[in-house]
């Protein structure tokens, strides 16, 4: 049987060499790879008909004429990602996403060619979390599920605010019904499984907000944690987000000891800095692969208290989510188109 033929064209010959290296390393058994980085020499390669299974092209050698061609699936590498635009055999692909990202699309896109069997890996929980109120810790968790769920991961997101209103970000707005309050005080061992059906899905999973606090509902504040416990031992997700609460009580202190991960979203003012080594007084963030520090809301034109400051050089920022003006916010991809988020998100893909 014949192996799947990809080809891989550039004018860039050092920009291929860590795609080639991950294409030959992880399928080096499965595919015919072939390479070219000479504009005279791809014109005359197509200039006779051509079949090719996987075609990962460049925006500049990219045009009409290919089309013409018994290609399966375009990957076209774009250098703007203002217009990631795909149809049903075109995939476009922002050039300078991590070779890990485009890597991940080709291969998802050709998982039938190449008989990949995907494996899930044991479910990560990551808290989102934060010293301060308007830090943008729902905006990160919201746009990390999306950003994560665009790169084919299985993703449930969580939110366990008090008064919840991250539905304003998504098409479905409605509330769970009352009727949740049954279904969460119900068996343990049935938790996920009853939950299922009130779970919604906008490329990522989540459940929907509650119709008023859990404590008005009279619901315990460790509800969220028995949720959360079920959805990883029903091996469902690659990842829950868990959007936490700012209160530090037991059932938080609880939730951040069993994660996987922590993200801890600041702000670079002085107050906001303040805030976070009060909150860092409670938390032992000394383990650098679990607790991820996220300047918010960065804004190049002002001063960086944080960086500044003494928590800033002992928990150092791992990524910089720029600031969005309020008239540009129309919708959550205004947030997971952020650099910063899509850097986030590699972190864990």
């Amino acid at each position: 049987m014949n192996k799947p033929y990809v080809l891989l064209a550039d004018l860039d010959a050092n920009y291929l060499v860590p795609l080639e290296d991950k294409l030959t390393e992880e399928l080096y058994d499965q595919i015919e790879l072939e390479i070219i980085t000479d504009k005279h020499y791809f014109d005359t390669f197509f200039s006779t008909p051509r079949k090719v299974d996987t075609l990962i092209v460049s925006a500049d050698l990219f045009s009409q004429d290919l089309l013409r061609h018994n290609v399966t699936d375009f990957f076209i590498l774009t250098e703007t990602s203002d217009d990631i635009r795909s149809s049903d055999n075109i995939t476009r692909i922002f050039k300078y996403s991590s070779t890990k990202e485009i890597y991940n699309q080709i291969l998802y896109k050709n998982k039938e060619i190449l008989s990949v069997q995907f494996s899930h890996k044991e479910t990560q929980v990551i808290v989102v979390t934060s010293a301060i109120g308007g830090s943008g810790k729902t905006t990160v968790s919201l746009a990390l599920s999306d950003s994560l769920a665009r790169s084919h991961k299985r993703v449930l997101y969580v939110n366990t605010d008090v008064i919840q209103g991250f539905s304003f970000y998504l098409q479905n707005k409605s509330t769970l019904p009352n009727e949740i309050v049954n279904v969460f005080n119900g068996n343990e061992e049935l938790l996920y499984s009853d939950i299922v059906p009130y779970l919604r899905n906008e490329d990522f999973t989540y459940l929907p907000p509650l119709s008023r606090s859990v404590f008005s509902l009279g619901l315990d504040s460790n509800v969220y944690n028995r949720i959360i416990n079920a959805a990883k031992a029903a091996k469902a997700f690659d990842y829950i987000i868990v959007d936490s609460d700012m209160c530090f009580d037991d059932a938080k202190t609880k939730m951040i000891n069993d994660a996987d991960k922590v993200i801890i979203t600041v702000l670079q003012d002085a107050y906001s800095t303040h805030k976070t080594e009060c909150f860092l007084r409670s938390v032992d963030c000394r383990n650098n692969e679990k607790f991820i520090f996220v300047c918010n809301k960065f804004r190049r034109d002002l001063d960086n208290d944080y960086m500044m400051s003494e928590v800033g050089r002992k928990c150092i920022i791992t990524e910089y989510i720029d600031d969005v003006p309020l008239h540009k916010i129309h919708s959550l991809d205004s947030f997971t188109e952020l650099l910063g988020i899509r850097n986030l998100a590699y972190i864990f893909s």
